[in-house]
């Protein structure tokens, strides 16, 4: 058999879309890594490409980014953007964090209470 197929059948994306559907209200995946570039973003896409394979429309997914530095546009954001899916962060993040931020703490030169 061809690795597609293989896969196919280790990832059966009817029985996905099933338990997706069946779920009350929205299913929560968190990703997190200790230290940046250990391609959280990289497995965020895979697992939103995944979930729109099994049927899922890009319209009924959505990515947060919870905390940034950065409020520029991003991969992450562009590749979700071209799918319809629902793209949180940059400057729409819940938790900016401004660049210097971890500086200034250290030096006691902010009021921010970490």
């Amino acid at each position: 058999r061809s690795l597609t197929s293989k896969r196919r059948s280790f990832m059966d994306t009817t029985r996905v879309r099933e338990v997706v559907e069946a779920s009350p209200g929205c299913v929560r995946l968190f990703v997190s890594g200790a230290v940046s570039h250990v391609g959280k973003s990289t497995v965020c896409m895979g697992l939103l490409g995944f979930l729109e394979a099994c049927g899922i429309p890009g319209k009924d997914l959505s990515y947060i980014k919870p905390s940034t530095q950065c409020e520029a546009v991003d991969l992450v954001q562009a590749w979700c953007a071209a799918r319809g899916i629902r793209y949180v962060g940059g400057a729409d993040a819940p938790l900016v964090f401004y660049p210097g931020l971890t500086r200034a703490v250290i030096a006691g030169e902010t009021d921010v209470d970490v």
